[in-house]
């Protein structure tokens, strides 16, 4: 498992959410050198992608020119191909940045030499400001902040919060890089319970995340006004359609209301009832 990699991954746009699902699990098994060779049925294990979705988002990849096929071969049967990432390393990308930093000042001509033998220069009169060293920030732009290593190293949590953001786009209010540190920053607080915490809030439908939530959901209460557990809550809906099932059975008048009066009132009732729920 690279950092390095599945930080890399996130960072991307690349367009489509299979594709960049498949390259953070490719990323997941990178090694340090950016190489990754897991066999389709790890990612399909990984993803839940069929393995058409899979195969056509690897070569949706390599057109990219996110991932390149090395040519080279691993696995048990000697088949399963070498992706090697298109990862640019910090030091080139800083290099790249700041060629001007390496170069020589130009020393103006119109210096006097102060020896004719040497020609050595006079000292250059007043403050000499040396080039800034101007480091590289990420992108933060619709970027995924990195995950911090107490979340990173739980199994399965780098997955699951990808499926998160994936989730808050299509409910139509994607996360921003803040709103993403914040979430991210509570899981820390509990990162044995992180992984469970995540899961239920992309279940559960929620669009942000507190603690508080978590443990009503785990609880039971789930934060319904009548104080039912979840559970509570699921036996009583079965036992009202159930008893609404029962009194339909009775005979009914032309406009398909109950004859008598008592049962037409107790499935009045039981209707209100389920719209509280």
């Amino acid at each position: 498992m690279s950092l390095k990699a599945i930080t890399w991954a996130f960072d991307q746009e690349i367009g489509s959410s299979a594709a960049k699902f498949v390259l953070v699990a490719l990323s997941d098994n990178a090694d340090q050198n950016g190489e990754a060779w897991p066999c389709i049925k790890e990612i399909e294990r990984k993803t839940q992608l069929e393995r058409k979705t899979i195969i056509k988002a690897l070569d949706f990849l390599q057109s990219k020119s996110l991932i390149n096929d090395t040519g080279k071969r691993k696995g048990r049967t000697g088949r399963v191909p070498i992706y090697q990432l298109a990862i640019v390393p910090k030091t080139e990308q800083f290099h790249k940045r700041n060629d001007s930093v390496f170069t020589h000042p130009i020393v103006p001509e119109t210096e006097r030499l102060n020896s004719a033998k040497n020609g050595t220069r006079n000292p250059h009169i007043g403050t000499l400001k040396e080039p800034s060293l101007e480091k590289v920030s990420p992108k933060r732009g619709g970027s995924t902040p990195e995950i911090p290593p107490v979340l990173f190293n739980v199994p399965g949590f780098c997955n699951d919060w990808l499926a998160f953001i994936e989730h808050r786009k299509k409910k139509g209010c994607p996360a921003t890089y803040r709103a993403q540190e914040l979430i991210l920053n509570r899981l820390c607080e509990r990162p044995r319970q992180a992984l469970a915490a995540l899961q239920t809030a992309i279940i559960r439908g929620w669009q942000g995340f507190e603690w508080s939530w978590f443990d009503k959901d785990k609880n039971g209460t789930n934060g319904n006004r009548n104080g039912m557990t979840y559970n509570q809550k699921e036996r009583r809906i079965n036992q009202l359609n159930e008893r609404k099932a029962q009194l339909m059975r009775y005979p009914v008048d032309d406009t398909g209301n109950p004859v008598d009066r008592n049962i037409s009132r107790e499935l009045h009732q039981i209707d209100l009832e389920l719209s509280k729920l």
